[in-house]
């Protein structure tokens, strides 16, 4: 079973590990990607900052519930993988910068149109709220302007398994 940035929306993340386990083999294996937390991810944190600070909403869901975030503690991890009938796990820190676009202009577009949650509150705002997010956006993005493209630090968790018998 394999997952790149999926996992972490499930609803009810323990239900949906035990019914994967169940669909596994004995001895499968099981590998996802994830994000560590938002403060990890000034990719994602730094625009949400901006998003905030003009619109006042949180951009991202509250503790609990499905999102990019939901699967950041390790420890959450484990107990979750553990209780669905998985063993053997290890969670490995992968930490690089993320390329938001080949220049400033196509990472001002990535983040205020395709960045999941922060994208959506943008373009759900006023016109001129908007605006202002995506100069602010852009200012923020300029600062990050390398050779190749813009570049914001990331965290991920590499997590694999192995099902046995629950």
């Amino acid at each position: 079973i394999f997952s790149r940035f999926g996992v972490m929306f499930f609803a009810d993340a323990r239900a949906a590990f035990t019914n994967l386990a169940r669909a596994a083999v004995l001895g499968g294996r099981l590998a996802f990607v994830c994000w560590q937390s938002l403060e990890r991810n000034p990719w994602m944190a730094s625009p949400l900052a901006v998003v905030e600070r003009h619109l006042g909403v949180a951009a991202q869901p509250g503790p609990g519930e499905p999102g990019p975030f939901s699967l950041a503690d390790p420890a959450e991890v484990n107990a979750i993988l553990d209780d669905a009938g998985f063993a053997d796990m290890a969670i490995e820190a992968v930490s690089r910068p993320l390329r938001l676009g080949d220049n400033l202009e196509s990472a001002v577009t990535f983040v205020a149109e395709a960045a999941g949650r922060v994208a959506a509150v943008i373009q759900e705002a006023p016109p001129e709220l908007r605006t202002r997010c995506i100069e602010d956006l852009r200012t923020l993005l300029s600062a990050h302007v390398e050779e190749g493209g813009v570049y914001l630090d990331s965290a991920v968790w590499v997590v694999t398994a192995r099902r046995v018998e629950s």
